[in-house]
Order: C-alpha cells, then sequence, then structure tokens
C-alpha cells in the first residue's frame, strides 16, 4: 500500500484529494487503512459498487468532476508513475 501511502501524503500539500469509497462500515475501513500508515481524510460508504470493475480502482477527476482517466485491479508500477504524473505529483 505504499502508492496509496504516498498518494494521499502528496495530495495534501497539493488542491487535491483523495477519497476512498468502500462497502464495509466506515470504522473498519478506516483501521484496515491506519494498519498500512494511511490517515484518509475523506471515506464514504457506498451500498454496493455499481459500475465499478472492480477493486481497488482509481477514478481521476478534474475540478470540473469529469473522469480524466480510471484504473482497475492492482496497478504496476508504470500506472503508479502515470497516475501521480497526472496529478502532478511525480
Amino acid at each position: 500500500m505504499p502508492f496509496y501511502e504516498a498518494l494521499v501524503r502528496g495530495t495534501r500539500s497539493a488542491d487535491l484529494a483523495v477519497t476512498f469509497l468502500t462497502i464495509e462500515d466506515i470504522g473498519v475501513f478506516r483501521q484496515y487503512l491506519g494498519a498500512y500508515g494511511i490517515d484518509a481524510p475523506h471515506v464514504q460508504q457506498l451500498e454496493k459498487f455499481s459500475g465499478i470493475p472492480g477493486t481497488p480502482s482509481l477514478v481521476i477527476v478534474d475540478g470540473d468532476k469529469r473522469v480524466v482517466r480510471s484504473l482497475a485491479g492492482r496497478l504496476s508500477g508504470q500506472q503508479e508513475d502515470l497516475v501521480m504524473d497526472l496529478i502532478g505529483l511525480n
């Protein structure tokens, strides 16, 4: 989970936000993230992942709330670099 830790840490100093979505209890999910050193400021609970192809999924949304890019499944190192480049953290 080092990528997600870096993503959350990097967005705190930029005009960006990371929101984690879960079907689990929010408290349980925050504990799960905390076990990996991730202090997620934004967590939302969903009844189901409608329209999301799998987990984990990452959706990058611009300031106009348009989807810029989405990726499903475990990211490769190259995909992680792409995400960081897209949001200006690389």
